[in-house]
């Protein structure tokens, strides 16, 4: 589900570049205010991600879940980057602060790592290349 957290992550970048230009208080001040700017930065791309996910994947076959299913991962996977696109907004002031705190996800994986596999014969956390990690018994 790397599709809608590059989506609202590219739009928290806009954001913070925003911010670093001094232009992000001027549109904070027009009719929609403070929360209005903030939700059609964060909040639209999720939404949009929301409604593009399903069928990019339905369009190139990419999955074989049932509807239901695949809705319910889009929402899953547009709420996870609501959430990351917010937490990148929030911790930083510019947009290399922005990029520094998305580094933040692979400095944890790390130490998750060390403190569960590190000299374990099984390793239980797997990095999938363009997706993310997950937690299994591999033998």
């Amino acid at each position: 589900m790397i599709t809608p957290i590059m989506y609202c992550f590219s739009f928290a970048m806009i954001l913070l570049e925003e911010i670093d230009d001094k232009v992000a208080r001027y549109f904070m001040i027009m009719p929609p205010g403070k929360s209005g700017y903030l939700l059609s930065r964060v909040g639209l791309p999720a939404v949009i991600s929301l409604l593009f996910t399903p069928l990019l994947l339905l369009f190139f076959h990419i999955s074989s879940m049932n509807t239901s299913a695949l809705l319910s991962v889009s929402l899953l996977g547009a709420t996870m980057a609501f959430i990351v696109a917010l937490i990148i907004v929030s911790l930083s002031t510019n947009k290399l602060e922005g990029m520094a705190a998305t580094k933040m996800v692979d400095v944890y994986i790390t130490y998750l790592r060390k403190k569960v596999d590190e000299n374990q014969p099984i390793k239980l956390i797997h990095t999938i290349r363009g997706i993310g990690y997950c937690m299994k018994v591999k033998e």
